[in-house]
């Protein structure tokens, strides 16, 4: 979920966010150096749909709300999130479903379930190890959707529905799969500007219909590159959305400044995102445990050298700033969890300390 989103940086020539769109760059995969996809829900039914996702289930970790207000983002929201991105190509979904802390998490968003050419789904792991990490988050409170598509992984999904004639039976077997999963919604993460209009809007549409009366939630990773692209009222469907900033905190201030202004997202709806990497001149990517690795002192700052580049990122003073600011929304979203390191220079735990 941000492969395409940084490319839109590069072509645009600017380090903050523009609000007309530009054309989106191709997907690669990997960490520690290499670019990789882009992005960013417990057992709770019946969620408000008028006021979005309430953030509450049963459980200690989710529903975690603040009463201090946000650095300049005013008071809190009742319910603040922490939604946090996991990748299916960094270790199995087994693995993860023994080791994360679910502390103060709210939504955990798997990614990223693709579409086939029957118009079904898969999310890119083991039936088992999905339900373990399912079970895990459950048992924490905590909620978890399938994200759908990504940066590149997307063009599977657009396939689909650009044929209006699959869009039914494609938000079918994403009900059925959302249900075989236990997955307490879905996550539409479609980063490509020019397939963002009628058919997109009547997808949306259909799964709010098919999956909302459900008590599943139908959520969205968005970025203002994409927004001429997508008609205002599918965006103002989503229970929430997340918000793909992975700079500084300027861009977050206008980003969302830009979704609650311009576009009229109510401040509850909308969760800011945050990077766990950094990117160099030339926007090639780095985990932030990879930083770390090459100068031990990188928690302390946000630009660091790796392998002779300088890379800009989000350190620990910085990532706690944005977090205090996502209390005036309706909280803070990261990709992605593998890139954190486990130490005390933890970006989850400055997140986990502040929300």
């Amino acid at each position: 979920m941000r492969t395409q989103f940084l490319g839109w940086l590069t072509s645009c020539a600017l380090l903050a966010f523009a609000v007309s769109a530009c054309s989106s760059t191709s997907e690669t995969t990997g960490s520690g150096g290499s670019t990789t996809s882009s992005a960013g829900g417990g057992t709770t039914t019946g969620e408000a749909a008028s006021t979005g996702d309430t953030g509450s289930s049963s459980g200690g970790a989710a529903g975690s709300s603040s009463s201090s207000s946000g650095t300049g983002g005013g008071e809190p929201v009742s319910t603040t999130r922490v939604v946090a991105y996991l990748p299916n190509y960094s270790g199995s979904y087994g693995d993860w479903a023994k080791k994360i802390d679910f502390k103060k998490m709210t939504h955990l968003n798997l990614a990223f379930a693709l579409a086939n050419g029957n118009n079904g789904w898969d999310m890119g792991a083991s039936d088992q190890d999905v339900k373990a990490l399912v079970t895990a988050a459950h048992a924490a409170g905590v909620k978890v959707l399938a994200s759908l598509g990504g940066g590149g992984g997307d063009q599977t999904v657009i396939a689909r529905y650009k044929n209006a004639n699959n869009i039914d039976e494609l938000v079918d077997k994403l009900d059925q799969f959302v249900a075989a999963h236990d997955f307490d919604g879905a996550d539409i993460d479609i980063e490509d500007p020019n397939n963002l209009g009628d058919n997109y809007s009547t997808f949306v549409n259909k799964t709010v219909a098919k999956l909302r009366p459900e008590g599943k939630l139908v959520t969205a990773a968005v970025a203002q590159y994409l927004q001429d692209g997508m008609s205002d009222d599918t965006l103002h469907q989503y229970d929430f959305v997340n918000v793909m900033v992975y700079t500084n905190y300027d861009d977050s201030v206008n980003a969302l400044d830009f979704y609650s202004g311009n576009k009229g997202v109510p401040k509850d709806k909308l969760t800011l995102g945050a990077g766990f990497f950094g990117t160099d001149s030339s926007y090639a990517e780095y985990a932030y445990k990879d930083i770390l690795d090459a100068d031990g002192s990188a928690w302390s700052k946000d630009q660091a050298t790796v392998k002779g580049k300088k890379v800009n990122y989000t350190g620990m003073e910085s990532m706690k700033k944005i977090a205090e600011y996502s209390k005036g929304f309706g909280g803070i979203m990261f990709w992605e969890l593998s890139e954190d390191t486990t130490d005390e220079h933890s970006l989850y735990k400055v997140i986990q300390d502040t929300m």
